[in-house]
């Protein structure tokens, strides 16, 4: 499944820990992005970002199917 998230937003922490079927997440501009906030989302494959990101710590800790980094989007 895939998560488009506007813009603006705060998501706090451990809000979407270890959601299983999370594959894709896109976020638009200033997202302040909480501690452990996907936290062990193992089928996280793709991240792409807004401008002004705040990523908070261990946010994508535990995320083994993020590849790397290209532009704003971890792929």
């Amino acid at each position: 499944s895939s998560l488009e998230l506007g813009s603006n937003l705060s998501i706090g922490k451990q809000a979407f820990q270890k959601c299983g079927s999370l594959k894709t997440l896109k976020t638009g501009d200033n997202v302040s992005i909480g501690l452990e906030a996907f936290l062990s989302n193992t089928k996280l494959e793709t991240v792409e970002f807004g401008d002004d990101i705040t990523i908070g710590e261990n946010a994508f800790r535990g995320c083994y199917a993020l590849k790397g980094t290209a532009r704003n989007t971890w792929i």
